[in-house]
């Protein structure tokens, strides 16, 4: 498993520290893990965590990040390829569990 930096979303008006990894799965598939930790926002658990993932066969991709390790890349540079080729598949996910977070908080 690899670790990249960490990138800032807001979502519901709540602030998410995303980090990215990755972890190879075996014939050409990467899983592509993203633990959201919660930062500042409107009535949230700051701290609170939760782990996505989502499976590529993209092997440019996976090059492509390989590529930018071997050429000392930030890794804020890594986390922004990262996010801009993956959250789009978690975004409904990630705020689908703001929402549940939000209806536990209401009910007590």
């Amino acid at each position: 498993m690899t670790t990249t930096g960490n990138n800032l979303e807001v979502v519901n008006n709540q602030e998410l520290n995303l980090y990215y990894t990755q972890l190879f799965k075996g014939r050409g598939g990467w899983n592509i893990i993203c633990e959201v930790v919660l930062g500042k926002g409107d009535g949230y658990v700051g701290g609170a965590t939760k782990t996505f993932t989502t499976y590529t066969t993209d092997t440019l991709f996976i090059d492509l990040i390989s590529d930018l390790k071997a050429d000392d890349a930030s890794s804020d540079q890594i986390q922004r390829e990262y996010h801009e080729h993956f959250y789009y598949k978690i975004e409904d996910s990630i705020a689908e569990w703001l929402d549940g977070l939000a209806e536990n908080i209401q009910e007590n």
